[in-house]
């Protein structure tokens, strides 16, 4: 596409997304520091709060003093005001949730899921759900749309999901479209891992402009934030890391990639699993939920089997390979994890008296990799369907600079 311009109409929209953005960042702010910080003139900063004032997404939160003159108006952001609905699709989980214009979670809702479920039936599930939440009185703004997450890989064009390893049954569903039509809703959707790293891009800044996100979830993913960009890639498919060789040592079978050693086969929850029963360890996920398998691998391992530890060592070293290569690749200075089954791994840690020093070999040789392994403990089972409603008020409220230009 051939970048052709902008005008007054996209001008004013990103303007007033900056002021928006700036006001989520402080918390508390005045329209003189929104100028500031901005670099707008204080008329047009003005302007933009009493249009947001009057829409209900910022409210007048008290007064600061100054020495002289009259007190300012402190301004924050209005929660209720609006809000957005996050839909995380996982083969065991069906998650929904209703997020403010924080980004706080306001209504819940959870469907087990044993994988052979139609996927219009799953849709209508989320939709049903999404209904009943939009009658709460707890969500009385303006509903932003929609965010699916979902296993990758994705075709953002056509809204499918793309050969998924574990949901066999959801190739070639229009799954965007689907949604679309059952909540007449906007939909956007994106991998779970991306997801999760706009959820955490959004609600802790504090993490940096270069992280590396590890997303645990029946599969690893990775989010990758450089220079303060989410990194989605050409297709948005950017953290499918299913094939990077991890650990060649590794007591497993060829790949169908043609590779041994691969995360999917040494260090992916539902791989662990499967090693662990042809190991005779009795966690057999056939019979038992994924999360329930890896809590036993580890309850086994704690114990003090052999096999077990032998194969939670294994994967902590893949995952240590994993997190050197992805550090060093785009020189990340916090690594970050979250997802449903990462809780099990932090176990294996402790039991193993393992830390992943390994990823400071490269890169913190030059400057310090901060690991942040409790951080966001508790989240992971809601942070693919949070990051998904972040992942619309990101879309709809934060200023974006590609979108100044029109484009054919």
């Amino acid at each position: 596409m051939e970048s052709l311009g902008s005008n007054i109409t996209r001008v004013g929209s990103y303007n007033q997304r900056l002021v928006l953005s700036q006001v989520r960042r402080a918390r508390e702010t005045s329209r003189v520091e929104l100028a500031q910080a901005t670099g707008l003139s204080t008329q047009t900063v003005g302007n933009i709060v009493r249009k947001l004032l009057l829409e209900g997404l910022l409210e007048v939160c008290g007064t600061e003093m100054q020495a002289t003159g009259k007190p300012r108006e402190l301004l924050r952001l209005r929660a209720a005001g609006a809000h957005a609905f996050g839909v995380h699709l996982d083969p065991a989980l069906l998650t929904v949730v209703a997020v403010d214009l924080e980004g706080s979670i306001q209504c819940e809702k959870s469907f087990g899921l044993d994988g052979d479920e139609k996927p219009e039936r799953v849709m209508e599930m989320a939709a049903q759900a999404i209904c009943r939440m939009s009658t709460s009185k707890e969500l009385a703004g303006r509903r932003l749309g929609i965010g699916l997450a979902v296993p990758g890989p994705v075709d953002m064009g056509r809204g499918e999901i793309l050969s998924p390893p574990h949901l066999p049954r959801w190739e070639g569903v229009p799954i965007v479209g689907l949604l679309k039509e059952l909540t007449g809703m906007p939909v956007w959707m994106a991998k779970d891992v991306m997801a999760a790293v706009t959820a955490l891009r959004w609600l802790d800044a504090d993490l940096g402009d270069d992280l590396v996100l590890v997303y645990i979830g029946t599969g690893i993913g990775l989010g990758l934030v450089s220079g303060g960009s989410i990194v989605k890639g050409f297709s948005g498919n950017a953290g499918q890391v299913g094939h990077i060789v991890v650990d060649t040592s590794a007591d497993v079978s060829v790949c169908e990639c043609g590779q041994v050693g691969c995360v999917a086969q040494v260090l992916a929850p539902s791989a662990l699993a499967g090693r662990a029963v042809a190991a005779g360890i009795n966690v057999d996920p056939a019979h038992i939920s994924l999360t329930a398998a890896l809590k036993e691998l580890v309850d086994v391992a704690q114990s003090g089997d052999a096999r077990a530890l032998s194969l939670m060592d294994s994967a902590l070293t893949g995952l240590s390979q994993l997190l050197r290569i992805a550090v060093d690749f785009i020189d990340a200075d916090h690594v970050a994890f979250t997802g449903p089954l990462w809780p099990q791994y932090r176990r294996a840690m402790e039991v193993l008296g393992r830390e992943l020093h390994d990823i400071r070999a490269a890169a913190g040789a030059v400057h310090v990799v901060e690991t942040e392994l409790d951080r966001h403990e508790g989240a992971g089972i809601i942070s693919g369907a949070l990051g998904a409603g972040i992942m619309v008020l990101d879309q709809e409220l934060s200023p974006h600079p590609e979108n100044l230009f029109i484009q054919l």
